[in-house]
């Protein structure tokens, strides 16, 4: 028989730094995640997707984009951008300017 011994007993309680949510017209309950360091999605169709990796940096939550293949994997990631706070005031660093074709 198991005993719970008090003096070896610690609960240690971290609040998750990161959230994901996803919805669709195919789901009547929206899906959630959450992460300490990392959380990844992926968003896509058959040959196109977008990829957001959200990490924690320092004191910071930084969001990098990247277009993809889609489900059937074409091509490699192309690193969009990243979306992060400066100073308190969001910002998006583009890595490729508007227009550009990536494959």
């Amino acid at each position: 028989m198991w005993r719970l011994r008090p003096d070896r007993l610690r609960v240690v309680l971290t609040m998750s730094r990161l959230y994901a949510s996803i919805s669709s017209d195919a789901s009547k309950t929206e899906g959630t995640r959450r992460g300490h360091r990392v959380i990844l999605s992926h968003t896509r169709g058959w040959n196109i997707g977008v990829k957001v990796r959200a990490t924690v940096r320092g004191d910071e939550v930084v969001l990098d984009i990247y277009a993809t293949g889609g489900s059937n994997g074409a091509g490699r990631e192309h690193y969009l951008g990243t979306v992060e706070s400066l100073e308190g005031k969001r910002w998006f660093n583009r890595a490729i300017s508007d227009g550009v074709l990536i494959d």
